[in-house]
């Protein structure tokens, strides 16, 4: 799924238009012996500057944001569902989202969470992508 069609997507959710997309991130996860490997040869496509990195020593996990892309470092105590999330929306609206998820067939709702950020809604759509939707605190 691309990202004009998540966009239309959440749209087609959201019918009483209380959803706003505030933006969308790639997100690639890697083992975190993995990390500095990954992160070079980021650097050396010279696609993106320098990432803004956020540790997380009691969640085993190191996040590098550059921007638009998201490079998850994951220890072994990550939990696998976190690991399959390929695109974050962060938006407005994530109860009125989920509200209207929950009367379509569009995705599975896998969980709502209390994140580092704010809240988070991780959901399954129908062709496999793993998507988790992000409202700041």
């Amino acid at each position: 799924m691309d990202l004009k069609r998540m966009s239309r997507f959440i749209e087609r959710s959201d019918r009483a238009g209380k959803v706003q997309i505030a933006g969308i991130k790639l997100r690639c996860c890697v083992d975190l012996d993995r990390l500095e490997a990954s992160m070079q040869e980021i650097d050396s496509e010279g696609r993106f500057g320098k990432p803004l990195v956020t540790r997380y020593p009691a969640f085993d996990l190191v996040v590098c944001d550059y921007g638009g892309f998201e490079l998850l470092g994951c220890g072994a105590s990550v939990d696998a569902d976190l690991r399959r999330v390929t695109l974050v929306v962060q938006v407005r609206g994530l109860a009125a989202l989920a509200h209207a998820l929950a009367h379509s067939q569009e995705a599975v709702m896998v969980g709502s969470n209390l994140t580092l950020d704010g809240t988070s809604l991780r959901l399954c759509l129908r062709d496999g992508l793993v998507v988790e939707c992000v409202e700041a605190a």
